[in-house]
């Protein structure tokens, strides 16, 4: 029997869920990231932008360096937050995601401290989560995760991120770091 390319049945699985309403695609993208395969989640986004149900999404970042290593529960907690429930800011948001080159890598590293975070919220109220590292300057790679599964992406993904947040409503707190990216 032949085997299917990887990524024609990871686009099949997505395809079905989306027809069925049952579950998120993560646990497929799991499921082929064990199996070690480099799954690319552009597909993923494309297919979550296509059928719309992305009722919300929700953006957290930190900035400056903190005197401890920051958790995803930390960032929550002290991050500056930008919710939006907008069909334009999500599509935005859809849009910058999948023009990030965001991939899955079996190599693609350890543990790292997440200071950006991106919620999708889904119409049935399932989640999935995109954890970013900082990005330091002369690195090629943006480290990150989708679900507990280590990703990479592009480095000026954080810039698109913030340009983003600058077109919500303003959040006080985060004017001062945020207002650099208002007119770009």
């Amino acid at each position: 029997m032949k085997k299917l390319p990887r990524i024609f049945v990871f686009i099949s699985i997505i395809t079905i869920y989306m027809l069925a309403g049952s579950q998120t695609m993560a646990n497929d993208i799991q499921t082929l990231h064990s199996q070690g395969a480099d799954v690319n989640v552009t597909d993923f986004i494309k297919q979550i932008n296509a059928i719309g149900d992305v009722k919300e999404v929700t953006l957290i970042f930190v900035i400056g360096e903190h005197p401890w290593m920051l958790s995803e529960a930390e960032v929550k907690k002290w991050g500056y937050k930008y919710v939006t429930q907008n069909q334009d800011y999500i599509s935005n948001m859809l849009n910058i995601l999948k023009n990030a080159n965001i991939q899955t890598k079996s190599k693609a590293g350890k543990s790292f401290e997440p200071t950006e975070a991106v919620y999708l919220t889904f119409a049935n109220d399932k989640e999935v989560k995109f954890l970013f590292k900082y990005h330091f300057p002369g690195e090629d790679i943006l480290m990150g995760s989708f679900n507990e599964i280590s990703i990479t992406a592009n480095p000026s993904l954080p810039d698109a991120l913030f340009k983003w947040a600058a077109r919500l409503p303003i959040n006080t707190k985060c004017e001062a770091f945020i207002k650099k990216y208002r007119n770009q």
